[in-house]
């Protein structure tokens, strides 16, 4: 090799060009390959060596800088740099010192001696740095005495001819010449050339695919987590992950209901309160059974002064509208993580006497509740009490609600029409010779009905008719289902039937169960019918065949819910089952209570359940795992009803009915989520037991005024006066911690 800086050789040497580059630009420069030179890759010509040499000769002329050797007590050899030229020509002259020999003097490996020169061109990018830390081990301290402004400009110089002779190559001539440097490298310096190499040669997806394509890559991801941290890879992931497209296709992966139908969800609970009043409606003063002059029969509707709320917190429902489906898949996918492991309590009532839910809808903006003590109650979808109806002087079995329009039947044989948005009773139909059993409303005019009288009547509840009276049945009639024009209905003489609203003809009777069949469920395509047999049959309601007979149950299975090809059942024995109704198989199979099953319903993700052991729990539909238990324990559980982000549980405790309304609605506020719910006491204003100094604010019902009682500060009790009846209802408020809600003897009371 010839005689060269070995510094500034290696300094050079990394990001150096093609030998055929520089064989035209450094002609005139010839010299042989000697000890510096490489072997050279296969296939390459003659010409690459010579030019090789060529290039090694011309950065030796470049930098020929002496080497003075500087006295040094060490047994290493020191060496200071020096701009000026020497004339010494010996063999220790720095000019006829070759490379070998530096190293051999300097004690230095070849990855050490190139680690030293990375280490110099770093220096002159970022001013500097000791290179201990890269090399290793320390170096000779005259190093540090280096004149590295005179190293570095001519670097420098070297690198702008270079580059603009390499400008010209094309593109196999640049590869021919970076393969011979690469050659040249050790492991150490490849391997920092990858790293520097490596991002060059990554291409930006979302950058280099058109959009359309970047976001049908997007939509097959699946999990939104990892859409959240490809999100932070860059401002152009960013706007690409949050384009409404991405978010609507997850939408659909998730099995999430569209953004139209989930802005009516959120904005339904605002028109409520906008529209209905918040306590008793209309003639309040009339007594059960007793009709006003020109006016339709009603029933007395009261009950604030029989119900006081143990707390009933406005903001756990609230629910922001979504403006676009990343903001929907937020609320959904929080919805589902609350339903998992969070939620809180939005309301929550006690009626302090015995008796059993015999019905619970929650539908629309309201929730009702029946009970076998003769009392309705309508709460608004967030949990605050609107009204209690009374009218049935017996237990009311049976509710069915569309729109604004209640109908209700029990053991007083009465059908009752009811305008929720009023209170009042509109209509009493009589016809009936024993309980009504089951209801069900076909459109907002008509009503269906099955008694024990086993009979069905067909209603115009505007009118208040008895349109046409079904008959056929040999027993009670248990249960009816509707789907448009086909209505069908179970008895307790082992079959069922399928009539035709429109004409009152009986198309089919299916027979088959030999015991009374207590559940329907009827989706218009397939009846499944569950009875104290302990089996389930599916049926073709188009030809009456029996398409499946399902076993598995060992007692009474009294809850069936049927939607889309997935049919769910819960028996007595504490069962629940999930049936695929494609080829009739059972799915799941798990033991949810320890006794009977009560109550029953699930979505696309859940199952929830209620049984006498006085458990509510959460199940996944698609594994049958559990999930979470809710509230309670309870001595047994009467209903439960969900719908979306809400829950509503009947129970019985201690011989007293419990209605809890638990929210899952992602917060709105953190504040809210913090926040102890408000205790509110509602009691009479028109004169009927009214203690004074106790109503600050007219609520919207001119009957009824909310007043708020700062907890701690109620008074040691309050006297309530039932109109209807005269009783008088004495409630304890003991006083409780500030800051906490009430404990259940502090809970709102609903007595007879």
């Amino acid at each position: 090799m010839s005689e060269q800086d070995p510094l500034s050789l290696g300094h050079i040497s990394r990001p150096a060009v093609a030998e055929q580059s520089f064989a035209a630009v450094m002609s005139g420069s010839n010299g042989s390959a000697g000890s510096g030179s490489v072997n050279e890759p296969s296939g390459h010509s003659s010409i690459a060596s010579s030019s090789s040499s060529a290039i090694i000769d011309h950065f030796n002329e470049e930098f020929k800088s002496p080497l003075t050797p500087a006295p040094s007590p060490t047994a290493h050899h020191h060496y200071s740099y020096s701009n000026s030229s020497s004339p010494n020509t010996s063999s220790h002259s720095p000019n006829s010192r070759n490379f070998h020999q530096l190293q051999q003097e300097w004690n230095l490996d070849e990855s050490q001696h190139y680690n030293y020169h990375l280490h110099q061109l770093r220096s002159r990018r970022t001013g500097g740095g000791r290179l201990d830390s890269v090399v290793g081990q320390d170096f000779p301290s005259a190093h540090d005495d280096y004149q590295k402004e005179s190293s570095t400009s001519k670097a420098l110089s070297l690198v702008e001819s270079v580059r603009s002779q390499f400008g010209s190559l094309d593109d196999e001539g640049r590869s021919l010449f970076l393969g011979e440097l690469l050659a040249m490298c050790g492991r150490a310096v490849l391997s920092e050339t990858l790293d520097y190499i490596s991002p060059m040669l990554k291409r930006d997806p979302m950058v280099v695919l058109p959009s359309e394509l970047a976001l049908k890559v997007l939509s097959y991801v699946d999990d939104p987590l990892s859409l959240a941290r490809a999100s932070q890879v860059s401002k152009t992931w960013y706007l690409m992950i949050s384009d409404d497209l991405t978010w609507k296709e997850l939408c659909k992966t998730h099995h999430f209901r569209r953004l139209s139908a989930a802005v009516n969800v959120a904005m339904s609970g605002d028109n409520l309160r906008g529209r209905v009043p918040s306590v008793v409606g209309v003639n309040s003063g009339i007594h059960p059974g007793t009709v006003v002059p020109g006016s339709s029969p009603t029933g007395s509707v009261s009950g604030q002064s029989d119900l006081t709320e143990a707390f009933y917190n406005p903001n756990a429902t609230k629910r922001p509208v979504p403006t676009s489906y990343r903001s929907h898949f937020k609320q959904q996918y929080l919805l589902n993580s609350a339903w998992a492991s969070g939620g809180r309590l939005a309301a929550k009532y006690v009626i302090s006497i015995p008796g059993v839910v015999t019905s619970l809808l929650m539908e629309g903006q309201y929730i009702v509740i029946a009970l076998d003590n003769s009392k309705i109650f309508v709460f608004r979808e967030d949990g605050r009490l609107l009204r209690a109806l009374f009218g049935h002087v017996m237990g009311v079995w049976a509710l069915a609600l569309r729109g604004h329009t209640l109908v209700s039947g029990g053991c007083d044989r009465d059908v009752r029409v009811w305008d929720l948005r009023s209170g009042g009773c509109s209509q009493i139909l009589k016809g009936h010779s024993s309980t009504v059993r089951c209801l069900q409303m076909v459109d907002e005019d008509t009503a269906i009905s099955g008694s024990r009288d086993a009979t069905i009547r067909i209603w115009d509840v505007k009118k208040g008719i008895c349109k046409r009276v079904l008959e056929g049945h040999d027993a009670s009639v248990r249960c009816v289902e509707v789907h448009g024009d086909i209505c069908v209905s179970g008895s307790y003489d082992f079959t069922a039937k399928v009539w035709r609203i429109s004409d009152g003809t009986l198309l089919h009777t299916l027979v088959g169960h030999i015991s009374q069949i207590y559940s329907l469920a009827f989706d218009g395509k397939r009846i499944a019918t569950g009875s104290l047999d302990a089996s389930i049959r599916i049926w073709d309601p188009e030809t009456g065949l029996c398409l499946a007979f399902l076993q598995g149950h060992t007692s009474l299975v009294g809850q069936l819910q049927m939607k889309g090809n997935i049919l769910v059942s819960g028996g007595s024995d504490g069962a629940i089952r999930v049936w695929d109704l494609e080829n009739y198989t059972c799915l799941q199979r798990f033991t949810a209570h320890d006794n009977s099953v009560t109550t029953l319903q699930f979505d696309e993700e859940r199952i929830v359940s209620g049984g006498s052991d006085g458990k509510v729990e959460v199940w996944e539909l698609a594994t049958g795992k559990h999930i979470r238990s809710l509230s309670g324990p309870f001595d047994a559980v009467w209903r439960v009803a969900f719908k979306d982000e809400k829950i509503a549980i009947l129970a019985s405790r201690q011989n007293m009915i419990h209605m809890e309304l638990m929210s899952f609605t992602p917060t709105v506020d953190r504040a809210d989520s913090t926040a102890t719910p408000p205790t509110i006491e509602f009691r009479s204003t028109d004169g009927y037991g009214r203690r004074r100094g106790h109503s600050t604010k007219p609520s919207d019902d001119p009957g009824m005024s909310p007043t708020m009682v700062p907890v701690g500060r109620e008074s040691p009790e309050h006297t309530m006066t039932d109109r209807p009846s005269g009783t008088v209802v004495t409630a304890p408020t003991a006083a409780a911690t500030p800051g906490q809600p009430r404990q259940d003897d502090d809970a709102m009371d609903i007595s007879a």
